[in-house]
């Protein structure tokens, strides 16, 4: 039995053996692909960190774009409320000239017709000056009248 025992005990030492020499072998296959897998991480670690920071420096020179843009934008809003406030104001003051003009208008109509009114009564004043100075000339010219300067004129 003794010889058994010891087979089965040199059987048990192989076995143990080859179970450590597998273990060592296991242990290294999977030290090999950590470092594998770890090296492959670390690349694409690099890799992802460079792109962010492409990513992160297109993203600042837009931020700069959009903050220059908003800028210009206010700008434009400002300049275009100056330029609406001044064609207000030149409407407004085109109004009261247009006003002005209709109200200068309007008098140079009355003063005409107040003109034409002159006009006519001085011309039915003449009229009637002209038909008494006839008058006149012809009383004068009738015979056997005489003539007292003081009292027909």
């Amino acid at each position: 039995m003794a010889d058994e025992s010891c087979s089965r005990c040199k059987d048990l030492k192989t076995a143990r053996s080859e179970i450590q020499t597998l273990k060592k072998w296991h242990n290294e296959e999977l030290k090999n692909r950590l470092k594998t897998v770890t090296e492959a991480w670390e690349q694409k670690t690099q890799t992802l960190q460079k792109s962010y920071q492409i990513l992160e420096e297109e993203r600042r020179k837009l931020s700069q774009k959009l903050e220059a843009a908003r800028k210009k934008h206010q700008e434009l809003q400002r300049k275009n409320k100056e330029l609406t406030e001044q064609i207000t104001k030149i409407k407004s003051e085109r109004q009261e000239e247009l006003e002005y003009y209709k109200k200068i208008e309007a008098e140079s109509k009355a003063k005409d017709n107040l003109l034409e009114q002159k006009d006519k009564k001085l011309n039915s004043e003449k009229s009637r000056n002209d038909y008494l100075s006839k008058k006149v000339e012809t009383l004068k010219e009738m015979p056997g009248r005489i003539y007292n300067y003081s009292k027909d004129f």
